[in-house]
């Protein structure tokens, strides 16, 4: 599955599932937002649908406005972990989908504290700083993906 990550300030393509996202030095996908803790978010693929799992994040993980602990992403889903806003775009795979018991409804979930988590498996493209197997996204403020 080829998932794309896409905002006003960068375009994303993530070919290897699953990714972890965050600002620290471990994540697949490094993001550059003090909001965001250092290991925020998994984005992984089971059985032809995409999740993303909070994974404990201090300020949480929101689809479509909505804080998720884990749920299932719809191309089209928009993001957000701290100031940071992407869309997500992919092609969803129907004959591995239709072999598993999740539906196609859109899960969302929020832990009793009401703080999401996330985690999720992405593969990563290329890096910048030449940090191999990273990605490093921008710091953005607000505005729409």
């Amino acid at each position: 599955m080829k998932v794309q990550l896409l905002s006003s300030r960068f375009r994303l393509l993530v070919d290897r599932l699953p990714a972890m996202v965050g600002r620290g030095s471990q994540a697949d996908i490094q993001v550059q937002d003090p909001e965001v803790s250092r290991k925020h978010c998994r984005i992984e693929e089971l059985n032809g649908l995409l999740l993303i799992r909070d994974v404990g994040s201090t300020n949480g993980t929101f689809v479509n406005g909505h804080p998720v602990v884990e749920t299932v992403l719809i191309s089209g889903d928009r993001v957000s972990l701290g100031q940071t806003h992407f869309l997500v775009l992919y092609e969803r795979d129907t004959s591995r989908a239709a072999e598993s018991n999740i539906g196609s409804e859109e899960q969302t979930s929020v832990s009793s504290s009401g703080s999401p988590a996330m985690t999720a498996r992405v593969p990563m493209p290329v890096s910048p700083a030449g940090d191999e197997g990273k990605v490093w996204f921008p710091t953005l403020s607000g505005g729409q993906a």
